[in-house]
């Protein structure tokens, strides 16, 4: 977030280095200073974090076109989520009324700066740092933003928490959104007005910068591929006249030419981006993720970011099964009258919201409910069969207690008749000894018993009685 000059005379008192801003910041310095604003390292106080702030200079609040262009660059951030763009926290107007945007502060270099410092870098760190801002610019083309201002400088270098290297992409401010034109219709580029940086521009930027769309970005980021692993862009002239003829005229140079060590199909992806007409380059930056990914220092790294940007490209053609959420309006947060009245030049950001995870998240969630019913029978049905057996199952010990009451008679009846008894020598000479008659095994067995009536209880012999009784 560094500027070409930084003339704090410029600024207002209130933007100086000790002063507190809109009764909440504390500035710390100036990060960056060009024609049109300024970014400043500010202290939020409340929150006691360090921010960054950035606002147009006063002289250009008059400027309904500039108003325009930066409340646009705050929306189109604040439409991207994710890691790989600078995050705008809010968006508000001072006191003084002054329009700002409040940023996250990133501590590290951009990659202009990284190759001054440390020269050409290598094939496989220079695909690394392209392939990750590529995915924040397949997220914005997928919700109809064509940046226009790829180049090393807009691609800062920070790092994740654990070391690991990031690059964001900053800096939407003149960034073209599709079908999206200002309030009264009107489109907020101007014919014969040409944005972005000439060293990164596409040959058709450069005839018109309204008449572009995303395969534009796609011949930047050849340019700034080119660069990183060179040390220059792949155009250079002495005058922009000159550089803007060498750019429609001339065929575009091959980086293994001035750099050997460049692998040849690397080479060639270069060389189809910067190719003049957008025919003939890569469609889509799917397509130029794809063939630079095997020639990144991790493959596996490559491969998740080659996996990004195929899902943003996805939802861009809209062939997520064909389900498709209608358009809303999304903004950050805005407050002050000032930013009411811009309303009436900034342009209204409606984006297509594809619900491709929508559907997932349903699924877990009903899996969830599922299971916890199931297992809420599961437990019900547990705990009546501890407390109250069904009927099936208490008949059946009733049923045996009954089936032993009818066979015991009949045991010991059995008992008796084979265990002899004491007897008179008369009784036993005289009458032979009798068994006791058995009821069959299966009249007690093959009837159930009727719980009205007792069981019946065997019959005894008068004869086995009195013969017993001798």
């Amino acid at each position: 977030m560094t500027g070409p000059e930084r003339d704090p005379e410029r600024l207002p008192p209130e933007l100086r280095e000790g002063s507190i801003f809109d009764g909440k910041y504390r500035v710390e310095c100036v990060l960056g200073m060009g024609g049109m604003g300024v970014v400043l390292l500010v202290h939020d106080l409340a929150l006691q974090r360090d921010v960054a702030i950035k606002m147009l200079l006063p002289e250009h609040l008059t400027d309904e076109e500039f108003v325009a262009r930066f409340l646009r660059e705050a929306r189109a951030a604040a439409l991207i989520h994710g890691e790989h763009v600078c995050r705008v926290l809010e968006v508000s107007q001072s006191q003084s009324g002054l329009p700002y945007m409040v940023l996250e502060w990133l501590v590290g270099r951009n990659l202009d700066e990284v190759c001054r410092e440390e020269g050409p870098l290598e094939p496989g760190r220079a695909v690394d740092y392209v392939l990750q801002a590529c995915e924040a610019v397949a997220q914005a083309h997928a919700r109809g933003i064509v940046h226009r201002d790829i180049k090393p400088a807009n691609l800062f270098l920070t790092h994740r928490e654990d070391g690991a290297a990031l690059v964001k992409v900053l800096d939407f401010g003149i960034s073209k959104m599709s079908e999206w034109p200002t309030k009264e219709g009107k489109p907020l580029t101007k014919t014969g007005v040409m944005l972005g940086t000439p060293n990164y521009m596409a040959p058709e930027q450069m005839r018109s910068s309204r008449e572009v769309d995303s395969r534009a970005d796609i011949w930047s980021f050849g340019a700034v591929l080119f660069k990183l692993m060179v040390g220059h862009a792949p155009f250079l002239a002495a005058s922009v006249g000159e550089l803007f003829s060498s750019v429609l005229h001339d065929p575009p140079p091959l980086a293994s030419a001035l750099r050997p060590d460049v692998p040849s199909g690397l080479d060639q992806a270069i060389r189809r981006c910067l190719q003049k007409e957008p025919a003939n380059r890569f469609q889509t930056l799917e397509d130029f993720a794809l063939a630079i990914t095997p020639f990144a220092s991790s493959a596996d790294d490559g491969a998740m970011s080659a996996g990004r940007i195929k899902a943003f490209s996805v939802r861009a053609s809209g062939s997520n099964d064909g389900e498709i959420v209608e358009p809303t309006t999304v903004d950050p947060p805005m407050s002050g009258p000032f930013l009411d009245a811009a309303e009436t030049s900034a342009p209204r950001i409606l984006a297509p919201h594809i619900a491709a995870d929508s559907r997932p998240r349903f699924a877990v969630v009903a899996a969830m409910i599922m299971l916890v019913v199931v297992g809420a029978i599961l437990v019900a049905g547990w705990t009546y069969l501890s407390i109250a057996p069904p009927a099936a199952f208490a008949a059946e010990p009733s049923a045996r207690s009954a089936t032993s009451a009818t066979s015991a008679p009949a045991s010991s009846t059995n008992g008796a008749a084979n265990v002899p008894e004491p007897t008179s020598s008369a009784a036993a000479s005289s009458a032979p000894e009798r068994a006791l008659p058995q009821a069959p095994p299966s009249s007690t067995a093959a009837k159930p018993l009727s719980p009205s009536r007792p069981p019946t209880q065997p019959r005894k012999n008068p004869t086995t009685t009195s013969d017993r009784h001798g």
